[in-house]
């Protein structure tokens, strides 16, 4: 309906780890990476980033996101504030 490509998750997903996942996710697109590579980099992010549990690595906390539709870049603009 007007949108070339969506993230979406595959189970029920942890707020913490996917509000950090998706705003790395954002971060990566204002730098002009297709959806696609953008979503994988954020992923890495999180895999590489110290947690509070080592639990939070299980592919749970990170691997529920996937892309469906065109691996394209946004183009987004980086936020003002």
């Amino acid at each position: 309906m007007g949108t070339p490509a969506t993230i979406v998750s595959l189970w029920n997903v942890n707020d913490d780890a996917v509000s950090d996942i998706t705003a790395s996710f954002y971060h990566y697109l204002t730098l002009n990476q297709s959806s696609g590579t953008a979503l994988h980099n954020a992923k890495l992010n999180w895999l590489n980033t110290s947690q509070t549990f080592d639990a939070m690595y299980l592919p749970y906390y990170w691997d529920s996101l996937i892309l469906m539709g065109a691996n394209e870049p946004a183009h987004l603009q980086p936020p003002f504030n």
